[in-house]
């Protein structure tokens, strides 16, 4: 009777115990490490370029969410208001101002301004978005379109050092005018004392 037992039990496992289970191509692809992290434990960037890959890759995120794939949309009444979450539109089209935080408004109008800088320098943007947003080593990218072995880095930490100069210039205080003397106005039309 306990022979039966156990040979029940492992007719119901998945996996002997010997046996070990290699990862799917999915699995490993999800399993390699973002070369961002890599280029800074190596040296090659610095942390504040880091931080900037990662705004473009949240401002990539914001930019081209509308145009990503939705299962189902997710429809919420806010204030007598129908919106779609997941995109953060009415079904008229008008934007729902209630889901945009400030933060990705900022995002946004930094990454285009750092587009349109990289393409006033003629620059090409695709090879740092497939490194930032796809996380794909930069010897592949190289490969993959075509460019000199090591290019991609380069124009990768030139790319960064350009946003981050954006979003420092950003960040200086503007310093109003000096405000006029205000006078007061005189009701009757004559001088106010």
């Amino acid at each position: 009777m306990k022979c039966v037992r156990r040979r029940r039990r492992k007719g119901r496992r998945l996996y002997p115990e010997t046996k070990t289970v290699k990862p799917t191509a999915q699995t490993l692809a999800r399993m390699t490490s973002d070369p961002l992290w890599l280029m800074l434990q190596r040296g090659f960037l610095t942390q504040e370029q880091v931080d900037a890959a990662h705004d473009i890759r949240d401002a990539f995120e914001l930019v081209t969410a509308p145009a990503r794939l939705r299962t189902m949309p997710t429809i919420a009444t806010v204030e007598g208001r129908v919106f779609d979450l997941s995109t953060g539109r009415t079904p008229a089209g008008g934007f729902g101002y209630d889901h945009e935080t400030v933060r990705g408004i900022l995002l946004q109008e930094r990454f285009s301004a750092w587009s349109k800088a990289m393409h006033g320098q003629h620059w090409s943007v695709g090879p740092v978005l497939d490194v930032v947003v796809l996380s794909q080593p930069c010897r592949r990218v190289d490969g993959l379109r075509n460019r000199r072995n090591g290019s991609t880095a380069v124009l990768l930490r030139q790319a960064l050092d350009l946003y981050v100069t954006l979003k420092r210039d950003e960040r200086r205080p503007i310093v109003p005018p000096p405000a006029a003397a205000a006078r007061p106005i005189a009701v009757d039309g004559g001088e106010a004392s």
